[in-house]
């Protein structure tokens, strides 16, 4: 069920709106005849916004959001104990535009309490993020722009909690109760070109991770399966990403248009290569519209 709902104010905000979700679902998986693994997930969310009205070069948003998570997963291969979540958090986004420049600015704050319900074990976070970014137009086709930012995040259910053969992964997944919040600081830079029939977006990009949140080979072995258990260590990212878009032909009343998709990644903690994050990255594509 979602639900969304707008008022349009007078004064200092132009409108408040509101946007909901709840959802519940369950599925069982049998072995044979005999019921294997029951999983349930019933959760909601709700997000009310102030949007500001534009006064000169700013406008802004303001808003609360709440979410509530229940999930079990109960049998053979349950690997998640019966958690549930709460989350609660404020944000606030703001925007400034000259004739040339563009600028954003935005904060978070959350705070996200996670329990096993089968054992009562539980941690809270408390998490902080800030952004700030700026865009300047060279000519009507061209802009070059960056951001900067800190993030903090809680670490998931799974990542705490975890204890049991995950068979979609084909191993033993362990959580860590003792786990942080993963904390990234890094930047962005970016140059943007688009014109009639043609695009290009080249980005590079930095991140320095404290505490980053993976999955480690420890060279157990259980129930038959390699046990990996979630850590978190700091790391690096350095990257650059190259997206190009264009047309190519008109067939009929079809427009034929090509994109292509690069990227190159770095990412490594002071143990090595961080694993399933592939280096180098190839995508190409046609479309007809």
């Amino acid at each position: 069920l979602d639900v969304n709902a707008a008022l349009e104010l007078d004064g200092m905000f132009e409108r408040v709106q509101f946007f909901g979700g709840y959802a519940d679902y369950d599925h069982t998986e049998f072995e044979g005849a005999e019921v294997g693994t029951t999983f349930a997930n019933e959760g909601y969310e709700g997000r009310l916004e102030l949007i500001q009205r534009q006064n000169g070069i700013w406008s802004a948003a303001h808003g609360i959001q709440i979410r509530n998570r229940d999930f079990s997963a109960i049998g053979e291969e349950a690997f998640v104990p019966p958690t549930e979540t709460q989350q609660y958090a404020a944000y606030t986004f703001h925007e400034f535009d000259t004739e040339n420049w563009h600028f954003e600015g935005a904060g978070r704050i959350e705070i996200t309490d996670q329990e096993n319900s089968f054992t009562g074990a539980s941690r809270d976070f408390t998490a902080l993020s800030l952004s700030a970014g700026a865009d300047y137009h060279l000519n009507d086709t061209m802009r070059v722009g960056g951001t900067l930012f800190r993030t903090e995040r809680a670490p998931s259910t799974e990542e705490l909690f975890s204890n049991g053969p995950h068979l979609a992964t084909d191993q033993f997944e362990l959580g860590n109760i003792n786990l942080g919040k993963e904390t990234s600081t890094g930047g962005e830079l970016a140059f943007r070109h688009r014109a009639y029939g043609h695009a290009l977006t080249v980005n590079v990009f930095y991140t320095s991770y404290d505490d980053y949140i993976f999955e480690a080979e420890t060279g157990l072995e259980e129930d038959g399966l390699p046990v990996f258990q979630y850590v978190g260590e700091d790391a690096e990212f350095f990257g650059v990403e190259a997206l190009g878009e264009l047309d190519l032909f008109t067939a009929g009343n079809w427009l034929i248009s090509a994109d292509a998709l690069a990227e190159y990644v770095e990412a490594e903690t002071d143990s090595g290569n961080l694993p399933r994050i592939p280096p180098l990255s190839v995508l190409a594509g046609l479309e007809a519209k």
